[in-house]
């Protein structure tokens, strides 16, 4: 196993090689949807990897951070996001379009939750004043 402080330039020297192999096979660059199959198709070894699986491409330690925060203030300030960002890994801009991100799912479970009514028209339709005879 490698020290943890080395795993970001052992895994960048991993999936460069992995491409640079594959743009040779290939006798052209690679598009994103190339380097996203090469790295599903050859994920780190456990030996430059800490295992810590992603979720929403967050770590699962900084996306917990985020939903403690979260359940407390949905609206963070800009200083408190420059706090979240530092002690969580992730970018004030990531920050941020979580919190929007997370308050928008919120509000559309809330809609589904809610059943439609059905809009009070005033008119009669012609079914129901059939009925009514």
């Amino acid at each position: 196993m490698f020290s943890h402080c080395h795993h970001g330039d052992l895994q960048t020297m991993w999936l460069q090689a992995h491409y640079s192999d594959a743009e040779r096979m290939r006798g052209r660059p690679l598009t994103a949807v190339d380097r996203y199959r090469l790295r599903k198709k050859f994920p780190f070894p456990p030996t430059i990897w800490d295992g810590d699986n992603t979720s929403y491409c967050f770590k699962d330690r900084s996306r917990s951070y985020l939903v403690d925060f979260y359940l407390t203030n949905k609206y963070p300030t800009p200083a408190e996001k420059k706090e979240i960002s530092s002690r969580s890994g992730l970018s004030v801009t990531q920050v941020s379009n979580w919190f929007k991100n997370r308050r928008q799912r919120d509000r559309m479970t809330q809609k589904q939750m809610v059943p439609a009514r059905k809009p009070e028209t005033g008119f009669k339709l012609s079914h129901e004043i059939i009925q009514s005879r």
